[in-house]
């Protein structure tokens, strides 16, 4: 839903909060398991912050407003299905700016 809505999670979790283990989430049911907010911010280019920071709302205020938007037009046709990507710096950037970090989807829905 989060693909189709072209939408990015970023979330606020309580301090202490640990990822579910990928291991036994595999073979959880999808109908009574809470959503991976993790997971969810993950592949759709967000992040998660734990609250027991003391400015948590405002730290992710400012990465959100500090974020670039990379758009391109993806190739026409085909199938509606998932398609990947993958969003790197190149060497040349990664040299430059040493503490920059890329949080991009893991992809998009064809239309």
């Amino acid at each position: 839903a989060l693909y189709s809505a072209d939408t990015v999670l970023s979330a606020i979790v309580p301090a202490g909060t640990k990822a579910p283990d990928a291991k036994k989430a595999a073979f959880a049911n999808p109908d009574f398991s809470a959503a991976d907010v993790f997971k969810l911010a993950r592949e759709s280019g967000g992040e998660v912050l734990e609250a027991g920071k003391g400015e948590a709302l405002g730290e992710m205020v400012e990465r959100i407003r500090t974020r670039y938007s990379l758009h391109y037009r993806a190739p026409e046709g085909g199938v509606a299905r998932f398609r990947k990507i993958e969003v790197r710096l190149s060497a040349g950037a990664r040299a430059k700016w040493k503490k920059a970090e890329v949080r991009a989807r893991a992809g998009y829905v064809v239309r």
